[in-house]
């Protein structure tokens, strides 16, 4: 009867179980001593994967803790020192090698059957299309300024004395209108003293309406006047930006239209003499950003949610305030983290701003006086109302062709502004036309063909 033996993987312990006759037996023993050696050269083949999406240089520092990991969990060679390898990378031990080639965005790998399988099938997952996400943002601001003046200014020059209303809210006061007045008579004789006296009358006289009346006696040398000024204004801006921007995701995005202006943080100055010398005065000045910047990050979660962390700012330069060594800035931000869906919008926030103020100056006793009181009165009054939202809109562009489509529209109806623009033509040069970019050259635009599973 011939002599049999039975032999059996054991795959979870990585082991082989021997049954059968005692001579048999040993003999299969020691034929798996002979043949359970490390290979030459680690134990390993050599790999080049080329990523297609994927940084070659950033995933290799990761896949090596995964390769190191694994192989103390296999019981792979253990002991051996880590040798440098080329192009910034480094062996994992002696058994595994992982580098990457940057020029051609490849990884170089050297590792056992299993571990080398394992890293395989990590970058089969992790070297895909990543989606691409549209964000507009929507600055929308309406201001409405209405403001009113009336007021009544009295000069007098009388047998009994003299005497003045000078209103605080009364515009330029009557004192400074005749002066320039009599400046304007008494230097009369010369072109340019003339001419310095009308524009020093022109600049004392306010915006608005001006009427005045009076008399004056040269003999006595008396007489009154009297000066009625109005104004009412009104002022309206419509302001809407809209700033785009197209991020992968998971990666920060920073668009900026902004302007910089330079602002005088210190400044030198002395005066000179022949004894002390000469010194050189000087200023520093500071350039400030001021214009729309958006930034944003996205994170596209189950379905079409999007998770948004954002920074919106809106600037623009102001007024020159009262005792500043500089002009003032405008600034409106908004930071903080939204979740919405794809193609939704969203108001991050705004400012709704209703200003209403009032201001009468009177004489005392004489502006209390009905109907004839209002001659010794100046009255002002202004309504300021702010409207200002921001709104956001994200859009999922998940692959090539709504990539494209997007870029298209935009692309489109820059074209048709140009082309719009005084029909084509350029006024007062017959024959030549406005510069337009070109058209979009018709054709399929495909994806090519995807290497493994494209992202869930």
């Amino acid at each position: 009867m011939a002599h049999r033996s039975k032999i059996v993987a054991d795959e979870r312990t990585n082991s082989v179980l021997i049954s059968g006759e005692k001579s048999l037996r040993l003999r299969a023993k020691a034929l798996i001593f002979d043949l359970d050696t490390p290979r030459l050269g680690g134990g390993g083949g050599t790999e080049v994967r080329y990523l297609l999406y994927a940084d070659a240089e950033k995933l290799a520092d990761k896949l090596k803790g995964q390769a190191s990991a694994a192989s103390k969990t296999q019981g792979g060679p253990q002991g051996g020192s880590a040798v440098a390898a080329p192009s910034g990378g480094s062996n994992v031990d002696s058994g595994v090698t992982i580098w990457a080639d940057v020029p051609t965005n490849a990884l170089i790998m050297t590792a056992p059957p299993k571990i080398m399988k394992s890293l395989m099938a990590i970058i089969d997952k992790l070297d895909i299309r990543r989606a691409q996400v549209e964000i507009e943002a929507i600055v929308v601001e309406v201001q409405v300024n209405k403001s009113g003046s009336l007021s009544v200014q009295w000069l007098l020059d009388g047998y009994g004395g003299y005497g003045v209303t000078n209103l605080p809210g009364g515009g330029s006061s009557i004192v400074s209108l005749a002066t320039a007045a009599l400046e304007g008579t008494s230097s009369a004789t010369t072109t340019s003293s003339s001419s310095s006296s009308t524009s020093t009358l022109s600049s004392a006289i306010p915006t608005g309406a001006t009427y005045a009346v009076g008399t004056y006696n040269s003999t006595t040398g008396k007489g009154f006047g009297a000066v009625i000024q109005a104004l009412q204004s009104d002022g309206t801006s419509n302001i809407i930006s809209t700033p785009r921007i197209i991020t992968m995701n998971n990666e920060e995005a920073e668009v900026k239209v902004t302007q910089e202006i330079p602002l005088v943080t210190g400044q030198y100055t002395s005066s000179t003499s022949s004894t002390s010398g000469t010194t050189s005065p000087f200023q520093t000045i500071q350039r400030e950003e001021v214009g729309t910047i958006l930034k944003v990050t996205p994170h596209i979660s189950e379905g079409n949610t999007i998770q948004l962390k954002i920074e919106q700012e809106d600037s623009s330069p102001g007024a020159k305030l009262t005792d500043s060594a500089d002009i003032s800035t405008n600034k409106r931000s908004i930071k903080t983290t939204i979740l919405m869906d794809d193609g939704g919008i969203v108001v991050l926030g705004g400012l709704m701003k209703d200003t209403v103020s009032e201001s009468e100056d009177r004489v005392p006793g004489l502006g209390a006086i009905p109907l004839l009181g209002n001659l010794f009165k100046s009255r002002s009054g202004s309504n300021q109302k702010t409207n200002l939202l921001v709104f956001l809109r994200p859009k999922i562009l998940r692959d090539q062709s709504s990539t494209e489509a997007t870029s298209v529209s935009k692309y489109n109806a820059i074209r048709d502004e140009q082309r719009s623009l005084h029909k084509g033509k350029i006024t007062l040069l017959p024959g030549e036309k406005q510069p337009t970019i070109p058209a979009i050259a018709p054709g399929p635009q495909t994806d090519p063909a995807p290497a493994h599973a494209p992202e869930p």
